[in-house]
């Protein structure tokens, strides 16, 4: 999981003792990568980490805004840059509980 703040990331590890490990870092060092390339799973809103784990090939969780950048286009929740991402939309303006709440049930599947 990873969540976005102000000009660093959060990375959460979630290992096989169900303990997590917390990183954070600014973009601009080169850690991102080899952290990415650890985790079985990214999730994160559309920033820089999304996009550099859909080109690490990594699977990867986009969550998007109800009305997102015009480059995940519309209507579709796969992207044709990065095959090995979802997208995962706002049915509404600011409803983010259901994002998470569709998240959560692929994941508890």
């Amino acid at each position: 999981m990873i969540r976005r703040q102000t000009r660093s990331t959060l990375f959460f590890f979630f290992n096989d003792t169900a303990t997590t490990e917390i990183y954070t870092l600014s973009l601009h060092d080169a850690l991102p990568i080899s952290l990415i390339d650890e985790m079985d799973l990214v999730i994160s809103v559309d920033t820089a980490v999304a996009h550099l784990s859909g080109a690490m090939g990594k699977k990867t969780f986009i969550l998007l805004p109800y009305s997102p950048d015009y480059r995940w286009m519309l209507d579709r929740a796969d992207s044709p840059w990065y095959p090995t991402a979802t997208l995962f939309r706002q049915p509404s303006v600011g409803d983010w509980d259901s994002v998470i709440s569709e998240i959560r049930q692929l994941l508890s599947d």
